[in-house]
């Protein structure tokens, strides 16, 4: 297809990421296709810091690849959560291997933005640009910056000059994608397979800043199984309120003085979650709303950015909102 257009003059070449996201989609459905990536991410990780390893393993036939690839990058990388599952197509780990020299983390970022499309109802991918405004909202250097609900970890790629990253993530592949990306820009990563509201991984972390997208279409949680939890120190989140559930969850995971920023449902305003907005207030953790310009994540209306910070023990509340 790509020598037809050519003979015909138009630009039929893919780009190294088109290529290689070509042969996924030959290759698996849009169910597999995540675990795909987070191989792929995987193996880019080991192959950059295990180089001898991979030139002695890259001689053997495919046969022999396929099934020494997920034990060795398994050795190689200990930070991925999970186990890797059956190894991808050995002619597109060797393809990957000869396209990803200059640029692995580029290239695994492109694959990952693909999936994203692909996969967009499942999770709430901010922008890049959004993004990068919620690292500088939240304005950690230094220290940790955690994100309770990470996908496929964009929001902890755009955080700064900090120590160490954390996230937990319900889907296996998606975090594995998550502590790939993180580990190919060489950042210090934890990443936790579980949810985080119910199944807290990091329960004794108290992080410098915290940066969340709430998954979309969660609108059964908060209610029946959360009575009686610490962290609802506003109030218990009502049925039909998550976003409040997980604001209160990110707010007792960030140290006192720290700020969250989250991604915010429009949605986010309806009445039966005013009592926690209004302690909220009460408490002086409420220091902004941002609109967030349409095209950031949300299905119809765009979402807004809040911007919390934990007061201190003793600190007078501030008399306005942003």
């Amino acid at each position: 297809m790509e020598g037809w257009l050519v003979r015909r003059g138009k630009n039929g070449e893919l780009s190294p990421a088109g290529r290689i996201w070509r042969r996924l989609r030959t290759a698996a459905g849009d169910a597999d296709l995540a675990d795909l990536v987070g191989v792929l991410g995987a193996f880019l990780v080991y192959a950059e810091r295990n180089r001898d390893d991979w030139t002695a393993l890259a001689e053997q036939d495919d046969g022999e690849l396929a099934v020494r690839l997920p034990k060795a990058v398994a050795i190689g990388v200990p930070e991925l959560p999970g186990e890797l599952p059956a190894a991808v197509d050995p002619g597109v780990i060797r393809e990957l291997a000869e396209i990803s020299a200059e640029d692995a983390a580029g290239l695994f970022d492109d694959l990952c933005r693909r999936l994203a499309e692909t996969q967009g109802r499942r999770v709430r991918v901010a922008p890049p640009e959004v993004a990068a405004l919620m690292a500088r909202l939240a304005g950690t250097v230094g220290g940790t910056v955690l994100d309770p609900v990470c996908g496929l970890g964009g929001l902890l790629t755009a955080a700064g000059d900090v120590d160490l990253l954390i996230g937990q993530e319900p889907r296996t592949a998606a975090a594995r994608i998550a502590a790939a990306r993180l580990l190919l820009r060489g950042r210090r990563v934890r990443i936790a397979v579980g949810d985080a509201l119910g199944e807290d991984a990091f329960r004794d972390v108290e992080a410098g800043a915290v940066v969340c997208a709430p998954p979309p279409g969660d609108r059964g949680r908060g209610h029946e199984d959360l009575p009686g939890d610490p962290r609802w120190v506003c109030g218990l989140p009502p049925r039909g309120e998550p976003e409040l559930a997980w604001l209160q969850h990110c707010l007792a995971h960030v140290e006192p003085g720290g700020r969250v920023v989250m991604l915010m449902a429009a949605a986010a305003g309806r009445r039966s979650g005013r009592r926690i907005r209004a302690n909220l207030l009460r408490a002086g953790a409420l220091q902004a709303v941002i609109t967030v310009t349409p095209g950031s994540g949300a299905s119809h209306r765009a979402p807004d950015l809040w911007v919390l910070r934990r007061p201190e023990r003793g600190e007078r509340p501030p008399f306005h909102v942003r």
